[in-house]
């Protein structure tokens, strides 16, 4: 992974990284903008000429997914602190059309997470079910389809805010054009500021989602970790690390731990790190009720009565509120979709889903596991492996967690979303070993300081409590 990027690589909280989009926004807007006018006002000119005012920025609109492919192409870049020219850019546009071009002007155009999801086909370069399953991985919220609607809204406040601009500095005799204007009766204009407004808000709108794919791979790859020894790596010289590797050697063999004066210390720090607001985010969604006991009053439409060149802004609003219901709808059937989508119908309604095979790269299949798991952890601690034994009890909890408690761990989780799982099972007990186990593994796994023995042999028991019985259940069953 190259190490000269323009932003600071560290996990953030996914509103975060959209307004860091907005940042790469104001850094390089000369460019974006320029790219997008230069890629769009051609299109836009012909349409003008081809079908009209009328359908010219709806053409624009409807082809957006592609021209947005020259600015990730631009991004993709200057976030590595190597920014394409403008011409360069250019010139890559028509090679970037020739991948997924028909599914994003069809039914993947009315996508609410298109920002996330552009980067995945064009800057990874997946299709079908590779796509599928990579989406699968990184889409864990739902800020991508808010960027899409606060952004909609954006452009359409935009728009009213150039109507209302062009009639404050019109004379006090020429209202007659600002009705013009309103009506639609000047489509010139009103085309004209459609796509002015729709190039306005793209670059931000493809820059904030790009940050956001940015921002879930580093939380899922840890590159701020990875950049972190490469920084370290390139500015201590050999003689620095040649000591360092010393200090690590020395500190390996003397057994007292780093970061805490004693286990019981260490135990205590990672439990309060496990359990901290950064594994247990709280995400709390709230929807306005809709409006009810309200009629449309059709008769405005009915070209027999004289209504004059005054408009009807009731009604005008009355159509509003009736197009935000509208897309409610729409978007609650999307939402409906895309969750059957990604969780099939028997996870949805069947009482017996299908188990996870792998949790945080370990593998836990029953057939994985040897007959007796505690026989096995007895005499790898025997043989002085103790992390091997660790590893096995640690697996064949999780493996137990799936198959008899039914909990439902995924394949990306870690250690600290499968602690919260079992936190919200409702079983104490249960999480109370869990819990033990999961501080002895991450201290072994990834801070390399092996517990006692009798640590593990402390936890064979509860172990045996918990999961043993589990052949004796499925017979009876």
């Amino acid at each position: 992974m190259k190490t000269n990027l323009v932003i600071n690589l560290r996990p953030r909280n996914p509103w975060e990284a959209a307004d860091l989009g907005l940042v790469l926004v104001r850094r390089w807007w000369p460019q974006l903008y320029l790219i997008w006018f230069l890629s769009s006002f051609l299109l836009f000119l012909v349409a003008l000429l081809v079908v009209g005012p009328v359908w010219a920025a709806a053409v624009v609109w409807w082809v957006k997914p592609l021209l947005e492919r020259p600015l990730l192409f631009f991004l993709g870049r200057a976030v590595f602190n190597n920014p394409p020219e403008v011409v360069e850019t250019l010139r890559a546009f028509p090679g970037l059309l020739k991948t997924q071009w028909f599914s994003w002007l069809t039914w993947r155009r009315f996508s609410l997470s298109r920002s996330f999801l552009q980067p995945i086909g064009q800057l990874e370069g997946m299709n079908g079910k590779a796509r599928g399953e990579r989406i699968r991985v990184l889409r864990n919220d739902s800020v991508s389809s808010w960027l899409t609607i606060i952004l909609l809204h954006l452009e359409s406040a935009l728009i009213f805010s150039f109507y209302g601009l062009i009639m404050l500095f019109m004379p006090a005799d020429s209202w007659e054009f600002g009705t013009e204007l309103i009506s639609g009766e000047a489509e010139w204009i009103q085309a004209c500021l459609v796509y002015l407004v729709i190039g306005i808000v793209a670059p931000c709108y493809v820059s904030c989602g790009f940050c956001l794919y940015l921002n879930r791979r580093i939380w899922l790859e840890g590159w701020d970790i990875e950049q972190g020894f490469r920084r370290i790596l390139t500015k201590r010289s050999s003689f620095a690390m040649v000591i360092l590797l010393a200090v690590i050697s020395v500190s390996s063999i003397n057994s007292t731990p780093a970061m805490a004066s004693t286990p019981e210390e260490a135990r205590e720090d990672i439990l309060r790190v496990i359990e901290s607001e950064d594994f247990h985010q709280i995400e709390v969604q709230k929807y306005p009720d809709f409006l009810e006991n309200w009629s449309f009053d059709w008769d405005w439409l009915d070209d027999s009565k004289d209504k004059g060149a005054d408009l009807e802004i009731a009604s005008v609003l009355e159509i509003f509120l009736w197009v935000v219901a509208l897309a409610a709808v729409v978007w609650l059937v999307y939402q409906g979709w895309l969750l059957m989508k990604i969780r099939s119908p028997s996870e949805l309604f069947s009482d017996r889903q299908e188990l996870a095979t792998t949790v945080a790269g370990l593998n836990i299949r029953e057939d994985s596991l040897p007959e007796n798991v505690t026989v096995q952890v007895e005499s790898l601690l025997q043989d002085g492996d103790v992390r091997a034994a660790l590893a096995l009890l640690y697996r064949a909890s999780l493996s137990r967690l799936v198959g008899r408690y039914g909990l439902r761990l995924l394949a990306g989780y870690t250690e600290g979303d499968c602690l919260g799982v079992v936190k919200g099972s409702a079983q104490p007990d249960l999480y109370g070993y869990f819990s033990q186990l999961t501080q002895l593994w991450i201290q072994a796994a990834y801070g390399h300081r092996l517990p006692d023995i009798t640590d593990i042999h402390q936890l064979l028991p509860l172990w045996s409590a918990h999961f043993e019985p589990l052949k004796n259940l499925s017979q009876e069953g």
